[in-house]
C-alpha cells in the first residue's frame, strides 16, 4: 500500500488506477480524459539522465495525442526549458521544478508511460517502480534498464515496456509513438501492464538470480 496515493490498486483492480490519474492530472492544472495516455518524467535533470534526448524530441512528442507531466530538479537550462514549454504547451504540459516524495508517489501512480532514456544508467530505480505501479517504462536499452526492461513483442505478447537503443532523437521518438499508439489497444496495454507489475525486484529474488548465475560461472569452470 502506498499512503500518497489517492486509491491503491494492483494487478486484479486496474480500474482504480484511473483514479490517481484523475487526482494527478488535476493537481497540475490540467484536463483529465481517461482516453490520453500520461507519459511522465521523474528525474534530476542533466544530460546523463537522457535530458537532453527528451528536449530535443519534446515538440514531436507533443504532436501525440498525449499529455505530459515532469518532475525534477538540476541544470538551470533545462530547468527555463521546461519552464517555456509548460507555457507554450500548457493544455498538454505541466512541471514541477523541485523535488516532492509525495508528488514522486502521485505520478508514477496517476501516469501511462514512464520515460528514461538515459545516457548512463548502472542500475536505475525509477523503471522498476514504475514497473510495480503499472506504469509502463520507455528505456534506453543501457545498464540496469536493458536488464529490468523487455521490449514488448505483440506477437507473443510478451515484454513490459518499450526500448530504443542508440542515443538518438528519433529512434527515442518513435518508440514513444510506438507506446502511445498501443495504448489505444485496452487489451494489449492490460497485458503489458500486468507483465510489468509481475516483476519481482526483491532481494530475495535478486540474491536467487546471483546465486544462479554463480553456480553457472561455476559449473562453467
Amino acid at each position: 500500500t502506498d499512503k500518497f496515493i489517492a486509491k491503491n490498486y494492483n494487478s486484479k483492480s486496474l480500474p482504480n488506477k484511473l483514479i490517481n490519474k484523475k487526482v494527478m492530472i488535476e493537481r497540475f492544472g490540467l484536463v483529465y480524459d481517461p482516453e490520453t495516455p500520461v507519459i511522465s518524467v521523474i528525474s534530476r535533470l542533466f544530460d546523463y539522465k537522457g535530458i537532453d534526448l527528451i528536449t530535443e524530441a519534446f515538440e514531436k512528442i507533443m504532436t501525440l495525442k498525449v499529455q505530459l507531466v515532469l518532475l525534477g530538479t538540476g541544470d538551470r537550462n533545462f530547468h527555463k526549458i521546461f519552464d517555456n514549454y509548460a507555457k507554450k504547451y500548457k493544455d498538454k504540459f505541466a512541471c514541477y521544478l523541485g523535488f516532492s516524495d509525495e508528488l514522486a508517489h502521485q505520478i508514477e501512480a496517476g501516469s501511462d508511460i514512464y520515460l528514461m532514456p538515459s545516457k548512463h544508467e548502472p542500475c536505475g530505480l525509477n523503471q522498476m517502480y514504475s514497473l510495480v505501479y503499472g506504469t509502463v517504462p520507455v528505456v534506453r536499452e543501457t545498464g540496469g534498464l536493458a536488464d529490468t526492461v523487455t521490449r514488448y513483442d505483440e506477437e507473443k505478447n510478451t515484454g513490459n515496456g518499450f526500448k530504443f537503443v542508440n542515443y538518438d532523437k528519433e529512434e527515442f521518438f518513435e518508440e514513444v509513438k510506438r507506446a502511445v499508439n498501443l495504448f489505444q489497444k485496452r487489451n494489449v496495454w492490460a497485458n503489458i501492464m500486468k507483465n510489468g507489475m509481475k516483476a519481482d525486484f526483491s532481494w530475495q529474488a535478486s540474491s536467487k538470480r546471483y546465486v544462479d548465475l554463480y553456480r553457472k560461472v561455476l559449473a562453467n569452470d
